[in-house]
């Protein structure tokens, strides 16, 4: 069947044209943009500009849209964060823009929930501000700042005309956190995200697909965090630690899963303890060794490093010095497993011999503290948002083995 084309007028031939010309078009600076933005633009994130890093520019709608893939401003709570900082910074913006909210004094209290529940505070914040300008416009007595509206969003709370009613402004601020970190944070999160610009696409969609309520939220979330621009290009450098290939397995106490070829190191640093023989070592099926990035990795706990264990073969040694990129191991068959059967995650400093989880006391008798278990879950969001690896097959056992 032949399919007959009209063009009817001028300005549909002039659109056509325009159209064809469009599509036969050499993409000639293609190479002029970054690796970092091309893997942004392969992820569907908004446009990340390296060359503009000017606070003009992050007072513009195309700037703070870069801070999408800032780590100070993830979802995640930040492990960055200074407690009583972040409170004091959350307290002088409230009271800076709403003094009659009932938040002025709750800056801790912000904090608190976040650490709890892993997400970060200015986000609870930042969405407190629009949805209900500080809890200063919701219905009185629901002390619901945060849209909480549809029913089933939370349990075990009178819920009236479609209005949630807490019973304090604590008891909100931690309930509207929790409902983000299970709506939208947490691997298994009914809407998971990766990032804020993910988050609005479903919190706020509108018409815009959450472009508009992603720039709001950043901008309410920056005079919390501040401007991160003039470091945030130059210091986060990680790369995909298994560049030939990885295929995911189960979260438990790191990330499970087998690599092909080799493994390169997803930071520079230096190598901290080194296991090279091939037998059971402690409870691994082969060899362990860690490494320590130069610079604490924003978005992760202060006090860990990188473990990889089992199915390799280390190709460094203690102190060595290592940049990004460089190769690190190469794939053996691991002890009753496979060729390049590994687990990896976050070792601790004090002990790099031990996994963040026992050395933590996370992990005990096979059980996972929640503490610990957000703390893998937000480790595997960390790689995927900053080392472009795909979620695990399973998160069920997350925390613990």
């Amino acid at each position: 069947m032949k399919i007959k084309y009209s063009i009817r007028n001028k300005f549909s031939k002039f659109i056509y044209a325009v159209a064809v010309l469009f599509q036969l078009m050499p993409i000639a600076n293609v190479s002029a943009i970054s690796s970092y933005q091309k893997q942004l633009f392969q992820q569907g994130i908004y446009y990340f500009n390296d060359d503009a890093n000017t606070s003009s520019f992050f007072n513009s709608a195309d700037g703070i849209l870069q801070l999408v893939n800032d780590p100070s401003y993830s979802i995640t709570y930040p492990s960055s964060i200074d407690p009583a900082t972040e409170a004091k910074n959350i307290e002088a913006y409230i009271k800076s823009t709403n003094p009659s909210s009932p938040f002025v004094n709750m800056g801790m209290d912000y904090v608190n929930a976040g650490m709890k529940f892993g997400v970060n505070p200015a986000l609870m914040v930042a969405i407190s501000r629009k949805e209900s300008s500080f809890g200063t416009n919701q219905p009185e007595g629901s002390h619901d700042a945060w849209g909480l509206t549809a029913q089933g969003d939370v349990s075990g709370y009178p819920y009236r005309n479609g209005i949630y009613y807490f019973p304090s402004w604590v008891v909100g601020i931690n309930e509207a956190t929790k409902y983000v970190a299970d709506g939208y944070v947490n691997a298994n999160a009914t809407y998971y995200s990766r990032n804020i610009a993910e988050m609005m696409s479903h919190y706020t969609p509108g018409a815009d697909n959450g472009r508009a309520a992603t720039i709001n939220t950043l901008t309410f979330m920056q005079p919390i965090i501040g401007d991160t621009s003039s470091s945030y290009t130059a210091n986060q450098k990680y790369t995909n630690p298994f560049p030939d290939g990885w295929i995911p397995s189960r979260l438990d106490m790191g990330y499970d899963g087998n690599f092909t070829n080799r493994i390169v190191a997803p930071c520079s640093g230096t190598i901290t303890y080194v296991y090279p023989n091939r037998d059971y070592n402690g409870g691994w099926n082969g060899p362990y060794f860690t490494l320590r990035c130069s610079t604490p990795p924003a978005g992760l706990p202060s006090d860990t490093q990188f473990y990889f264990a089992e199915g390799l073969k280390p190709t460094v040694v203690v102190n060595q010095k290592v940049n990004v990129g460089d190769t690190i191991a190469t794939a053996q068959t691991m002890i009753g497993g496979s060729l390049g059967e590994i687990e990896w995650g976050l070792a601790s400093i004090s002990v790099p011999a031990l996994t963040y989880m026992y050395a933590g006391k996370y992990c005990s008798n096979g059980v996972a503290t929640p503490e610990g278990r957000n703390i893998i879950l937000n480790f595997s969001k960390w790689v995927q948002n900053n080392l472009s690896l795909p979620p695990p097959a399973t998160t069920g056992d997350a925390g613990c083995t």
